[in-house]
């Protein structure tokens, strides 16, 4: 039983290895910066000498028997890749494409990817998307006003997405889209659920107030 169960933890790495060599941040990479990776060079020494010692020490507070090197290039953690500090963020980047929130992006890091406190930095990254603003105008102008304030701390959009409020639907919102290189997509009329993130997002504020 115990040599089945190896076998198939086997074919599920190896399946996990050939995702990533297709993946916009490539093996190689990630193999060249574990090479270099201070954070990861002490573990990695440990690992070749575990067949002389035991392998009941820690490394970031996770047992030593959990870890593994793979073609002699990174670090797996059971059937995921090991991330080197100088990945993190490309790779939650990669985790946030589809604009997921924390719960489906860990879901999908747990898959593929780990590194310590990767939890902690994608409940970072997801949470700080959620800005509520105080105005006294409903207009364009005063929109736009605090859009230009939250990309001045997060940098432009890809894309934005609104409901068919006329804040959002004048010119003036639409020129501004353009000129900046952001993809307006507006929901379609009185279906809100085509944005249900937002909506969750919204909902979180009127629940705090």
């Amino acid at each position: 039983m115990r040599s089945e169960t190896l076998i198939a933890n086997d074919k599920v790495r190896d399946f996990v290895f050939c995702r990533i060599r297709v993946k916009p941040l490539q093996f190689d990479v990630i193999a060249n910066e574990t090479e270099i990776c201070e954070e990861l060079e002490s573990l990695w020494l440990r690992l070749q000498e575990s067949g002389k010692s035991g392998r009941d020490s820690k490394h970031f507070g996770v047992d030593l028997c959990e870890f593994s090197i793979h073609d002699n290039k990174v670090i797996p953690r059971g059937h995921r890749v090991v991330i080197p500090k100088t990945c993190g963020k490309q790779i939650l980047n990669e985790l946030h494409q589809g604009h997921y929130g924390s719960d489906k992006m860990s879901n999908l890091a747990g898959r593929y990817v780990w590194s310590e406190g990767i939890d902690k930095d994608i409940s970072d990254i997801t949470v700080s998307f959620t800005e509520a603003f105080i105005t006294s105008k409903k207009t364009s102008a005063a929109t736009l006003m605090h859009l230009q304030g939250t990309m001045a701390r997060f940098g432009i959009p890809e894309i934005v997405v609104t409901d068919n409020d006329p804040t959002s639907a004048s010119a003036q919102f639409n020129h501004f889209c353009l000129t900046n290189g952001i993809r307006h997509i507006t929901s379609p009329p009185h279906h809100p659920a085509s944005k249900g993130q937002v909506e969750r997002y919204v909902n979180t504020p009127k629940m705090a107030l």
